[in-house]
């Protein structure tokens, strides 16, 4: 269900020409669906210390310089 998400989330920046280089929605997909690994985001909430929106705000930051192209 997340990759699911995930490759939704990449084909909807493809459509709308937003999807930054050299991502393509295969890979995008599964960028995103690593980054969003339950193990990732226990680490930093629990292991680091990062409130839930912290995290939120920092992924937010990162995705969108990752895999958005500027308007």
């Amino acid at each position: 269900m997340r990759l699911r998400d995930c490759r939704r989330l990449a084909a909807w920046l493809r459509r709308e020409g937003r999807l930054a280089a050299p991502w393509t929605v295969a890979t995008a997909a599964a960028m995103l669906w690593a980054l969003i690994s339950s193990e990732m985001v226990a680490g930093l909430l629990d292991e680091r210390g990062w409130s839930r929106e912290g995290l939120t705000q920092r992924l937010t930051a990162l995705y969108e310089v990752t895999f958005v192209r500027p308007a």
